[in-house]
């Protein structure tokens, strides 16, 4: 299924009408590629039976390109989204809280319009919504010389892990692995180190 590009989020702390809803008769898989002539990324969509109420934003920074960003989705009416963003927005303070209110299908999407990186943002909500965390273009790493577009959807806390498999794809070089703590104090290890 092809989106029209009136679907893409395009504005910096509005609300837009701009979710989108997939529904099927049978059980189905849903994974979502963004792509242009030069950048591309993609996600697998959640099920709405699995979101919740509490994400922290997992993003990156880059050294050249603004746009570290966080979206979130309403997926019932009027439920009250907080948000604590790690970075500044164009008009919202970094570490200073805030509340937006959306109905279902609504958007609310916060971009640092500097370097800075979104990673470590609070969303909390009363009701279940769907959260996404990305850039518009950076590096990875950093100072590679061309940017890519990122983007993921963000599993509540509540389904986070202790325990976590990968392995990088042949033809590949580097590969970098980010590691985000809800509490202080928390140590991991890797293996091969």
């Amino acid at each position: 299924i092809t989106l029209d590009s009136a679907a893409v989020l395009t504005s910096n702390e509005t609300i837009e009408t701009k979710g989108i809803h997939v529904t099927s008769l049978a059980p189905v898989s849903v994974h979502v590629v963004s792509e242009s002539a030069t950048s591309a990324d993609g996600y697998l969509a959640f099920p709405t039976a699995a979101l919740g109420t509490s994400y922290y934003v997992m993003s990156y920074a880059s050294a050249r390109y603004d746009g570290s960003e966080f979206a979130v989705v309403a997926t019932q009416d009027n439920p009250t989204v907080s948000i604590t963003p790690a970075a500044a927005g164009k008009t919202k303070p970094a570490g200073v809280a805030f509340s937006v209110t959306l109905n279902s299908g609504q958007t609310y999407q916060l971009a640092n319009p500097a370097l800075a990186d979104m990673t470590g943002t609070l969303v909390s909500a009363d009701k279940p919504v769907a959260v996404f965390g990305g850039h518009r273009c950076t590096e990875v790493p950093a100072g590679v010389g061309y940017c890519d577009y990122l983007v993921e959807q963000l599993p509540d806390v509540s389904l986070w892990g202790k325990t976590y498999h990968t392995v990088p794809f042949n033809g590949r070089a580097r590969y970098t692995v980010r590691v985000f703590a809800s509490r202080d104090g928390t140590t991991f290890t890797t293996v091969p180190a």
